[in-house]
C-alpha cells in the first residue's frame, strides 16, 4: 500500500540494521529525477539533493510505501556545487533508505518550507523497484602483488584442494565511477600483511587481466595470519 504523506526529514543519526548484509550504498542524485532504479532486497541507497536548511528550505518526503522502503536517516553537508541548480542552495541532504522486499514503488518528495507548504521550490522523484538479494561469490585465500610496473593489478590465490590453488585478478569495488576507498585500503593492508582473508564479491570473465578473469571485491574481511 502506497502511503503520501508530508514527511519532515530531521538530521538524525543513520541506523544500519544487523540482520542483513548491506553492499556499499549506491547514490542517487538530482539530475536522476524521474528514473528508474533496481536494488536488491536489503540494499540500501542514497539520495543526494542540493539545499540550504539556513534558508528554511528542506526535503519533505510526500508519497513513500513503507511496506516497500524503509527510511534509516538523513545528514546534511554543506557544498557550494549547487549553488546555481535550486534557490538557496548551499549544500547536500543525504537520504537514505533500504529495500524492503521485491516489490516496486514510487518515491516522491518537495523542496519547500515546513510553514509554506505550497510554495514548492523544487521536486524529485524516482521508482525504485526491489529485486531478490544479489548472492555474492565467497572465496578464502590470500591477495598476492604484482611486480612494480606489472601489466596487471594484484591478484587473489586461493587453495581448491592440497598444493593445487585456483588465482585471479581482484580489484575493489567501483560505485559511481569511484572505487571505494575503504575496500581498496583494506586490499592494500590485507596485501602487505601477507593475510589470509575472505573475499565476497563478483567474477568478471574475459576482461584484459590475470588470466582473463577478474574479481570485483564488494567485501573483505580478515580471517588470520
Amino acid at each position: 500500500m502506497t502511503t503520501k504523506k508530508l514527511w519532515w526529514v530531521f538530521l538524525i543519526p543513520l541506523v544500519i540494521g544487523g540482520c542483513f548484509r548491506v553492499s556499499p550504498v549506491p547514490k542517487i542524485y538530482i539530475e536522476d529525477d524521474t528514473k528508474n532504479f533496481d536494488f536488491a532486497t536489503n540494499q540500501q541507497f542514497q539520495l543526494v539533493l542540493p539545499s540550504n536548511h539556513t534558508t528554511g528550505y528542506e526535503w519533505a518526503v510526500i508519497e513513500i510505501d513503507e511496506d516497500i522502503l524503509e527510511f534509516v536517516g538523513s545528514s546534511y553537508i554543506l557544498s557550494d556545487k549547487y549553488n546555481e541548480d535550486v534557490v538557496g542552495a548551499g549544500g547536500e541532504e543525504v537520504l537514505t533508505f533500504r529495500v524492503k522486499n521485491t516489490n516496486s514503488t514510487r518515491l516522491s518528495l518537495e523542496y519547500l518550507k515546513p510553514w509554506e507548504v505550497t510554495e514548492v521550490a523544487n521536486t524529485f522523484m524516482v521508482t525504485i523497484n526491489g529485486a531478490p538479494e544479489e548472492e555474492l561469490d565467497v572465496y578464502y585465500g590470500t591477495i598476492i602483488p604484482t611486480d612494480e610496473g606489472a601489466e596487471y593489478d594484484d591478484y587473489f590465490r586461493t587453495l581448491i584442494s592440497e598444493e593445487v590453488y585456483d588465482e585471479f585478478g581482484i580489484e575493489p569495488l567501483i560505485l559511481d565511477g569511484e572505487v571505494v576507498k575503504d575496500i581498496e585500503d583494506k586490499i592494500a593492508e590485507y596485501t602487505e600483511a601477507g593475510a589470509l582473508v575472505e573475499i565476497k564479491g563478483k567474477m568478471m570473465d574475459d576482461v584484459p587481466d590475470y588470466g582473463g578473469r577478474q574479481f570485483m571485491v564488494h567485501e573483505i574481511k580478515f580471517v588470520g595470519a
